[in-house]
């Protein structure tokens, strides 16, 4: 029979929740987020919660929904919940991740009618007044692989890490959304897209100082191009993009 110290497991918890942020370094970035390319050792599985409280204006909306018109002078406040998996491992002898994210949450959106295209205001709605909708509950999941290219050998071990000391590497990495999220035909406003779209993408980054805890430092570039199907049913017409490119 063994006995557990329960009390014990529970302050060491707390202790380690309240320690990590303390000991945490700070980060600046957009899209994927910051250290999303960095590599671990192969089996090592991580799973991460996030909360994104997002107040955006007209043009910075390509961020939240990059496929979408921009309304002029909109206003977009988003509440977004993001459960984030990824497991590293070596694919063609190659540091490699694949991940999944599962999202969540609501958003609402503000905009002039007066200085929107008609035909892209919500049935029933006429230009000259402000109009605002809501929506909530999941968006369109999505999984992704992550191939380095060149900089980072393969990590199968702890011991790895000692001779482990990166400048710059560049990685191709294959994203693909699936159409399951939250999506009403006769709303601007939605979670799902109501349409497959993919990213390729090529991660690059730079690696300053010693690639040790406390003293990790990197600058990191996502060239990209986003590719979309059609939305066969957006407002009672067909939605189309053309490949749209970003870094």
């Amino acid at each position: 029979m063994k006995n557990f110290n329960c009390p014990t497991r529970f302050l060491a918890l707390v202790a380690f929740v309240i320690a990590v942020p303390l000991i945490s370094g700070p980060v600046i970035a957009q899209d994927d987020g910051a250290r999303t390319y960095w590599k671990g050792r192969a089996g090592t599985n991580v799973m991460s919660v996030q909360y994104l409280n997002m107040n955006l204006q007209a043009s910075d909306t390509l961020q939240f929904d990059p496929s979408h018109y921009i309304y002029p002078s909109a206003d977009a406040e988003a509440d977004i919940f993001i459960l984030s998996w990824a497991r590293h491992m070596t694919l063609f002898d190659r540091p490699s991740i694949l991940s999944a994210n599962l999202m969540g949450g609501s958003v609402d959106v503000k905009f002039d009618t007066t200085i929107t295209p008609p035909e892209f205001l919500p049935p029933g709605v006429v230009p000259g007044t402000s109009f605002s909708q809501s929506a909530s509950g999941y968006a369109d999941p999505s999984v992704q692989l992550d191939i380095n290219l060149f900089g980072t050998p393969p990590i199968n071990a702890i011991f790895d890490y000692l001779n482990y000391e990166p400048t710059w590497t560049l990685d191709a990495a294959f994203m693909l959304g699936v159409p399951l999220g939250q999506y009403d035909n006769d709303k601007v406003v939605n979670l799902g897209l109501n349409r497959f779209y993919g990213r390729i993408a090529f991660p690059f980054k730079y690696h300053f100082r010693v690639f040790t805890p406390g003293y990790m430092s990197s600058i990191e570039l996502v060239p990209s191009v986003w590719l979309f199907a059609e939305n066969d049913d957006f407002l009672g017409q067909k939605l189309q993009n053309d490949p749209m490119w970003q870094i």
